[in-house]
């Protein structure tokens, strides 16, 4: 497992470029995929926690400079890594069925989710009990969809 910086950092500023430029404005019912979040992800499952964890940092720092979030992103992609990379990277390497691991991604989505609105919450972003229940549940439904997509595309 070879780690290349350079091509990881590539690979992020394409799903950055693709979250800012696509799936912003390829919303459903108001629900957005996240695919920097299958980006971490993919990177928990590829490479070691450290390396995971200073990826998904200035990723997601880029990401709240663009969408001017505050550091919304950073704290919440960063507290993924640390608190995901051990159990994505051991079920990487089990070579999981599709719906295995759209559950997989389906749950770690809802606490992601639950993280980032809570800390989103604190900013005035989402202010309304119903608002904070359907972009919980449908941002998380809506990103493992994506995600099972992305698997079933790159999975040999």
């Amino acid at each position: 497992m070879k780690q290349s910086l350079g091509l990881d950092l590539i690979i992020a500023f394409i799903f950055l470029t693709m979250q800012i430029m696509l799936f912003r404005h390829l919303d459903i019912l108001g629900l957005q995929a996240d695919v920097m979040f299958l980006f971490v992800l993919w990177i928990c499952a590829h490479r070691n926690r450290t390396y995971a964890l200073g990826i998904a940092a200035v990723s997601a720092l880029m990401l709240d400079i663009l969408t001017d979030t505050w550091g919304v992103h950073l704290f919440s992609k960063t507290l993924l890594v640390l608190g995901a990379q051990r159990l994505v990277s051991q079920q990487a390497e089990n070579k999981l069925l599709p719906g295995q691991t759209f559950m997989l991604i389906l749950s770690i989505a809802i606490v992601y989710n639950l993280v980032f609105l809570l800390v989103s919450s604190f900013a005035g972003i989402y202010d309304t009990n119903l608002m904070f229940i359907k972009y919980w549940i449908g941002n998380s439904v809506y990103t493992a969809l994506v995600g099972i997509i992305f698997y079933l595309l790159t999975s040999d």
